[in-house]
């Protein structure tokens, strides 16, 4: 019966899992025209104010440029999950559990224990922060994922509180590792935080379930620290 349903999800999830970098559009008050920090438009002033302008003001006004804000440094992003390393776990679990089932059966779990969080976890980042969200079932909405089991607080982490981050092993990523100082250094010692303490902090592990090119990427473009 595993064998069935694990062969009916690495269907699936070959089928399904062509996942492009998502960009969110957040609504803003100005208009959406392209510009830099030093572009410029005219516009004519109609409020009420300007009755009780000279006539000289009137025309400075009109003529006066007004400064258009500009947009955000960088988008929000959802970066795509990745079912390659549920993958990397199944196949050899499958081509065990011909030779002997009992052997296999921690294996095949696990993999698919890694595909099933590859559907559900995402990881954001936006403006400010990087952070943990759970995608809703049959939706492209997003919700919380809670607080962190390990330590407690929301799983949101500013960029700026970042001391170091690494995948590991390079040539193909199984843990993603983070380490930051957000977290009360009273809890620093607890759970992972206890294997390193060089620069303090906290530190994260999460299994490498999203496009860890686009994580490198995102990592270095706003500003996170890397020792």
């Amino acid at each position: 019966m595993l064998r069935f349903l694990a062969l009916l999800c690495l269907l699936a999830l070959t089928t399904g899992f062509h996942v492009p970098v998502t960009v969110l559009n957040r609504p803003s008050a100005f208009p959406s025209t392209p510009t830099s920090t030093t572009s410029f438009r005219t516009s004519f002033r109609t409020s009420s104010t300007t009755l009780n302008e000279s006539p000289f003001d009137q025309i400075t006004s009109f003529f006066a440029p007004t400064p258009i804000q500009a947009e955000s440094e960088y988008e929000d992003v959802i970066v795509p999950p990745s079912p390659a390393l549920g993958f990397a776990f199944l196949l050899p679990s499958l081509l065990l559990s011909f030779i002997s089932f009992l052997p296999s059966l921690p294996l095949l779990l696990f993999s698919l224990f890694l595909l099933l969080q590859t559907t559900r976890i995402r990881f954001v980042f936006d403006q400010t922060s990087f952070s943990l969200q759970n995608a809703k079932p049959f939706s492209n909405e997003l919700e919380s994922s809670g607080e962190n089991f390990v330590v407690g607080g929301e799983n949101r982490w500013s960029y700026d509180s970042f001391v170091n981050y690494e995948f590991f092993p390079a040539a193909f990523p199984i843990l993603v590792y983070f380490k930051e100082t957000q977290t009360p250094d009273d809890k620093w010692a607890e759970g992972p935080g206890q294997l390193d303490k060089v620069g303090g902090g906290q530190l994260h592990f999460f299994p490498a379930i999203a496009d860890v090119k686009v994580l490198k990427e995102e990592f270095e473009k706003r500003g996170c620290n890397k020792l």
